[in-house]
């Protein structure tokens, strides 16, 4: 009896996530009308770094989509991981701001997104959402107490 009243609150919590994602995926995307005037001049651009040149091919917009779709169910809107999820896989998260995280190569976070580590399944992406992924995880920044 407790089996069945405890996979009835793990699909809830999936169903729940999945609306969620979904409905948050909708309310943020909307269509742009204004389009910038074409006299426009742009200031000279600076060298960058080369972390920085990665982070700008990547398309941070797409990244945030992607990673609320296919991520934010378990690792949270900050990255620091759903308790509940956590309780039931019985792990702890990660949170994806530590440093040693956020050191990983870009290709080293793009293969186990794509391929799973752990407990953490496979998530199918393509190249570039995986890098655009990868470019908004390095968004998350570990808080200085």
């Amino acid at each position: 009896m407790v089996r069945r009243s405890s996979n009835a609150v793990l699909g809830f919590i999936i169903l729940y996530g999945a609306i969620a994602a979904v409905a948050s995926q909708q309310t943020e995307t909307k269509p742009q009308t204004e389009t910038k005037p074409q006299t426009e001049t742009k200031p000279p651009q600076q060298e960058q770094p080369a972390a920085a040149k990665v982070q700008a091919a990547a398309d941070l917009t797409n990244g945030k989509a992607v990673y609320t779709k296919s991520c934010q169910k378990c690792h949270a809107v900050d990255g620091k991981g759903n308790p509940a999820i956590a309780r039931m896989l019985k792990i702890t998260f990660r949170p994806l701001s530590l440093p040693e995280i956020q050191a990983k190569s870009d290709a080293e976070l793009m293969q186990q997104s794509v391929q799973g580590i752990g407990k953490m399944k496979a998530v199918p992406l393509s190249d570039k959402d995986a890098q655009d992924v990868v470019a908004f995880i390095r968004g998350f920044k570990e808080e200085k107490k």
